[in-house]
């Protein structure tokens, strides 16, 4: 089930280290940063991949989907989140840090921030609890939703 992002769930984001970008074409980890006091998100999808036209998609921090929006970056800011990425994940291995702060990587920055469910989100939601509420227990992977700080150690 989806909530909504409130500032506060945004904020408690960066003390995650990491996230999932969940969207209609694929869930994939984000490694986060605040910067200037706006948080940001890298990830290796491209951005139609965790967004829809609008650029609405999800969040999942602690097992919950959040509803955020997810906006392309200016270009000249790529340099500057690339410093602050370097500061945040640093005591990571080189070649990590050095995949984060790759140009491929500035391309697929994106700027979070909050925002409402839609009713149609709110009523796919709920059939989704439904369903789940009356269905078969699935099976675990045992892996666990929270990704570690330094993605593949």
């Amino acid at each position: 089930m989806t909530t909504t992002a409130t500032e506060k769930d945004l904020g408690r984001l960066p003390l995650a280290g990491t996230a999932r970008l969940v969207g209609p074409g694929a869930s994939v980890g984000a490694w986060l940063v605040r910067f200037d006091g706006a948080l940001y998100a890298r990830s290796a999808a491209p951005r139609s991949a965790v967004v829809d036209r609008r650029g609405r998609g999800r969040m999942r921090m602690d097992g919950q989907d959040h509803a955020v929006v997810l906006s392309e970056v200016a270009p000249e800011m790529h340099e500057l989140l690339d410093d602050a990425y370097r500061a945040r994940y640093g005591r990571c291995r080189p070649e990590q840090v050095d995949a984060m702060v790759s140009d491929d990587a500035a391309a697929a920055t994106f700027l979070v921030r909050s925002r409402s469910l839609s009713w149609g989100e709110r009523a796919a939601d709920a059939v989704a609890a439904w369903r789940e509420r009356f269905s078969a227990p699935a099976a675990s992977t045992g892996r666990g939703d929270a990704p570690c700080p330094c993605p593949g150690s």
